[in-house]
């Protein structure tokens, strides 16, 4: 049972990115591991540092996804896109030099 509890966040995230997507599991991990944590502090009346560091841990980068989202994702294909065409001009001007 102390597995289950454990890994309850990730299953929910893999079953929540099967049906929904990238950005509804993102959400559905933050949502899981603050429920995990508040049941925890229920429970014992304290919370375990792991806990802790993994809930900081996927507030910052699934917040992170969550507000910048499509926006990052454009980004970094742009800066991909640049980084190509600025090789291939440096391949071409190199060779006619």
């Amino acid at each position: 049972m102390r597995l289950l509890y454990d890994f309850f966040p990730l299953l929910a995230f893999f079953i929540a990115y099967k049906f929904y997507g990238i950005f509804p599991a993102t959400a559905v991990i933050i949502v899981a591991t603050m429920i995990q944590i508040a049941v925890h502090w229920v429970r014992k009346h304290r919370v375990s540092p792991v806990h802790l560091g993994t809930a900081a841990l996927i507030l910052v980068f699934g917040g992170v996804t969550l507000l910048l989202g499509d926006l990052l994702a454009r980004k970094c294909l742009i800066a991909r896109n640049g980084i190509k065409k600025n090789r291939t001009f440096n391949t071409f001007t190199s060779v006619n030099e």
